[in-house]
């Protein structure tokens, strides 16, 4: 054996041929920087508005939809961001996980039936 390097299974980095959403994936670094620019602005209309612009044309795992979410600070925010976020999800089998972040049972009931038209 002529290979000097050991094992040569090592992951050479962003390698997903079969994963279509490779490009626009939205990451850790990303998210942090999106945190630091939502906690600046005041109302949640405003930053409604800022997720929309930055996501619009990006895909999420719903463990980073649920750290959006609870950046929110209404019940009626988070509804409405979650409903507008889910074409934007790679995971939406994991997507119920969302009704987590909901206080009231009419906006989880809402959240359910939203999910339950979307299969």
């Amino acid at each position: 054996n002529n290979n000097s390097f050991g094992n040569n299974n090592i992951n050479s980095g962003n390698n997903f041929p079969n994963n279509s959403y490779q490009g626009s994936r939205f990451s850790q670094q990303d998210m942090s920087d999106l945190h630091s620019r939502v906690v600046d602005r005041i109302t949640d209309t405003d930053k409604l508005k800022l997720l929309q612009s930055v996501l619009g044309n990006r895909v999420i795992y719903t463990e980073q939809a649920i750290q959006i979410v609870d950046w929110l600070s209404f019940e009626s925010t988070k509804l409405e961001f979650a409903k507008w976020i889910y074409g934007n999800i790679i995971d939406r089998n994991n997507f119920w996980k969302i009704e987590s972040q909901f206080t009231f049972e009419n906006t989880k009931t809402e959240f359910n039936n939203f999910l339950n038209d979307k299969r």
